[in-house]
């Protein structure tokens, strides 16, 4: 075998060149619709386990003929097969990969919806269908998304570190919501030195009218540490939300036993005395997780939880109490498909605005790049075309001498922003700052 896990991309785009709609009476077999579109699908050879000679795509869907093709990795000279005149609706996506003697080595489906100007991606695990080992992964993919223009803020720094013990190597990785009239930045504090338990970092508190002048609520730090805790050396900022009355911040953190980072959660009634569960929420498990995630996105719609966790990519799972998670079966949901995110990516920051799901994310190398995706679902995830939309070179004023990261979306009025972490020449001391969008 080349390898236990093998991964086949294949991009299905749906093109919706003249499309048109016409009147039609329904029955039992016939389509409301005629709108139709064009699927194509592109597989890379390369990377085909051993045994896999040929994949046969079906899509199916009530009160239509099944469509099938397939497609010879052996004897055909393209690795694409396509689909024309697709009616617009919710379809299943049936693949399997078979060996010479036509058995199927590997199988999987899902539904994808074909929809004018809809922007989707779609993972599809293909399982195993006899003896051996291995996997395929199908990602689906049609549209474009373009955020437009991002435009790093004239007076930036917004934010800078205090001359305190907690401050000595500045302050970072902003989480920013609005909380009635006044917004809400928390912040990671790293000290110099350790403290007398070993703890490194803890969490402050900044406010602002407007989102953009900000100052310190105190020179202490909101949440600290817990001693001889799961999080006794590191706690870090992650995402924030008010649920009713009641704030709920979920931080990421390790102990004395090995930099294996875990999820934890406190609750408050004002937003700055936190009681913190003494035991991690979410912790990583054994494959791409890599025993160790950290979280920043948590958004609460239709009474569900979705909490985006990374470890070298992006995952996510959901929860009705904001205590008990359960993972996506599809994870990861994003992985690293571009040259910029080769080093892996995560800290997927995320909201909610008008029915779409928006994401920021970044690259994990020291010349930090941040991407942005949209999802109807919160699980199936487009990148925009204009990835990635924030780096290091865009930053006015040289005031983020070598790097940005750990950046976090947020709407201050009508306008989305990226609040994020720049650090200076030497990578010793961070500040805040953000971008806005065009």
């Amino acid at each position: 075998m080349k390898k236990n896990i093998l991964l086949i991309a294949i991009l299905l785009i749906a093109f919706f060149t003249g499309c048109k709609k016409e009147n039609s009476v329904q029955t039992n077999d016939q389509p409301l619709t005629t709108s139709t579109g064009k699927v194509g699908i592109s597989l890379d050879k390369a990377n085909t386990p051993d045994g896999v000679v040929g994949v046969m795509a079906m899509l199916s869907r009530q009160g239509y003929q099944t469509l099938s093709k397939n497609l010879n990795l052996v004897s055909d000279s393209s690795a694409e097969l396509t689909f024309d005149n697709i009616s617009v609706g919710v379809w299943k996506l049936k693949v399997d990969a078979y060996n010479a003697g036509y058995t199927v080595l590997y199988t999987g489906q899902v539904d994808v919806t074909v929809a004018e100007n809809l922007i989707t991606l779609v993972n599809l695990v293909l399982q195993p269908a006899t003896a051996g080992t291995g996997s395929i992964k199908i990602v689906v993919s049609w549209g474009n998304v373009n955020s437009g223009s991002w435009i790093d803020y004239g007076s930036n720094p917004v934010l800078k570190k205090q001359e305190t013990k907690y401050d000595g190597r500045g302050i970072g990785y902003p989480i920013v919501f609005k909380d009635d009239s006044l917004y809400r930045m928390y912040y990671l504090n790293i000290q110099n030195q350790p403290d007398s338990n070993g703890a490194m970092s803890s969490i402050g508190l900044a406010t602002s009218k407007d989102g953009s002048s900000w100052i310190h609520y105190s020179t202490t730090p909101v949440m600290k540490p817990l001693t001889n805790g799961w999080n006794s050396v590191i706690i870090s900022t992650g995402p924030v939300i008010k649920d009713g009355e009641t704030y709920k911040i979920y931080y990421n953190g390790y102990g004395k036993n090995g930099v294996v980072y875990k999820i934890g959660m406190a609750t408050s009634k004002d937003g700055i005395t936190w009681e913190q569960r003494p035991e991690p929420v979410l912790q990583g498990l054994p494959g791409w997780e890599n025993n160790s995630i950290g979280v920043w996105g948590v958004v609460k719609v239709n009474g569900v939880y979705y909490m985006y966790y990374h470890s070298h990519s992006i995952g996510v799972a959901t929860s009705t109490d904001g205590i008990t998670w359960t993972r996506y079966s599809g994870n990861p949901i994003i992985t690293p498909t571009q040259p910029w995110e080769q080093s892996g990516i995560g800290m997927a920051s995320v909201m909610y605005d008008n029915g779409v799901f928006k994401m920021v994310y970044q690259n994990e190398d020291y010349s930090q790049s941040f991407g942005y995706a949209t999802s109807k679902d919160g699980l199936v995830w487009a990148k925009d075309v204009s990835n990635p939309i924030f780096s290091l070179l865009k930053v006015n004023k040289n005031w983020a001498q070598n790097a940005v990261a750990y950046s976090s979306i947020a709407k201050v009025g009508m306008q989305e922003r990226i609040y994020y972490t720049g650090f200076n020449q030497n990578l010793t001391e961070m500040s805040i700052g953000f971008a806005y969008k065009k």
